[in-house]
């Protein structure tokens, strides 16, 4: 009755495209779009290198690249990695031994943390934060 009186409802509005499963440009972050062009690599030395006479921008670059600035390239030029995890920490919201704390600077560490597993609780209110570096 109530339809009756006062007549259809209004039409849904059309659903998204992402939502619909209708093609998106997903696929086309491989091709080059509006005329951008990436640029191409440049090495720390060669950047910091660039406008060596403008004295703030040098600073700038400095402090923006920190040990690079310096040649310092990697943390240790032995270790291949590019990503190097230093800390892992598991943050509890309940447990009675408070929050874990994994070092993990030297391969000892990481052997020492996987001899030494810790009992996690399956319903447990936990939280893992990651500290690492990034080398060239």
């Amino acid at each position: 009755r109530i339809m009756s009186q006062r007549g259809a409802p209004p039409p849904l509005p059309a659903k998204p495209a992402h939502l619909t499963g209708a093609a998106s440009n997903e696929d086309d972050d491989d091709k080059p779009n509006d005329g951008y062009k990436v640029p191409e690599k440049v090495g720390v030395q060669e950047l910091l290198a660039k406008d060596q006479n403008d004295e703030s921008l040098r600073r700038y670059k400095e402090q923006l690249l920190g040990a690079a600035a310096k040649g310092q390239l990697a943390v240790d030029p032995n270790d291949k990695r590019r990503v190097v995890i230093t800390e892992l920490k598991i943050l509890f919201e309940d447990r009675p031994g408070g929050d874990i704390t994994y070092t993990l600077n030297t391969p000892q560490d990481v052997k020492a943390m996987k001899s030494k597993p810790s009992p996690l609780r399956q319903n447990g209110n936990k939280k893992k934060k990651i500290y690492s570096g990034a080398q060239h």
